[in-house]
């Protein structure tokens, strides 16, 4: 399974602020939303996006991998926009 459609699998449930981890099938956060995704990919990362931030590294991209980098991004903003307006 690819990471987008992973990714889509969870635009259903709804969005809470500091959402909690115990029952991501019933609302989820930014961060939790990524660590799903990731941990469905097979790596583990820290709950919080604070913890994230401090996990991740900077990274040399090409301009052909741009467009699945917006491509990602712009599920998690459909996301993010879509279950702030329910």
């Amino acid at each position: 399974m690819s990471i987008i459609e992973i990714a889509k699998k969870y635009l259903v449930t709804p969005y809470e602020f500091e959402a909690n981890d115990n029952q991501p099938e019933e609302k989820i956060d930014s961060s939790l939303f990524v660590q799903l995704v990731m941990k469905e990919l097979g790596i583990n990362i820290s709950r919080t996006t604070k913890e994230q931030f401090k996990e991740g590294k900077e990274i040399n991209i090409m301009v052909k991998e741009l467009n699945m980098l917006d491509y990602i991004l712009e599920i998690i903003q459909s996301y993010m926009l879509h279950q702030l307006k329910e």
